[in-house]
């Protein structure tokens, strides 16, 4: 089975501690000669950060929330990913977003963060790298942000 990494995903929440995820998709990205692409996801919720708003008003809120994303995704991917990275933003749900976006983009391989929740915090805030790992075309390599 010759098996050829062309295409690498890698979801990104924006924050300091993402940047060791960038840190291993642009090494395999480097090593393998694959493009990446970075995407962020405006989660959506019941109104816009829990307010409730007119439906005109929560498209006109998340079209600006997912502006603003996108533009800190393109200075999160300056600072901590390779030039000529593509950067994609959406909004939903994380887990199912990732996982649609590595079939648009035609992802070989997805590289992402995973909080190592155990517990009752994991039963509440579920985890979205185990969803996305579960329901994959693709393999995940999961890197732990955790402190060890």
């Amino acid at each position: 089975m010759n098996v050829e990494i062309r295409r690498i995903l890698v979801p990104v929440d924006l924050s300091d501690a993402s940047s060791k995820v960038a840190a291993y998709a642009v090494e395999l990205s480097r090593r393998l000669g694959a493009e990446l692409t970075a995407l962020y996801v405006v989660e959506e919720s019941d109104g816009i950060l829990g307010f409730s708003v007119a439906t005109a008003d929560v498209e006109e809120s998340l079209e600006q929330l997912e502006s603003e994303a996108e533009r800190e995704l393109r200075a999160h991917a300056n600072r901590y990913l390779a030039p000529g990275t593509r950067v994609r933003v959406c909004a939903g749900d994380p887990a199912s977003k990732v996982l649609e976006t590595a079939r648009e983009i035609g992802a070989d391989l997805i590289v992402m963060g995973n909080h190592g929740r155990s517990g009752l915090e994991r039963m509440i805030l579920g985890s979205t790298a185990e969803h996305v790992i579960r329901h994959a075309d693709v393999p995940v390599v999961s890197v732990p942000l955790h402190d060890t």
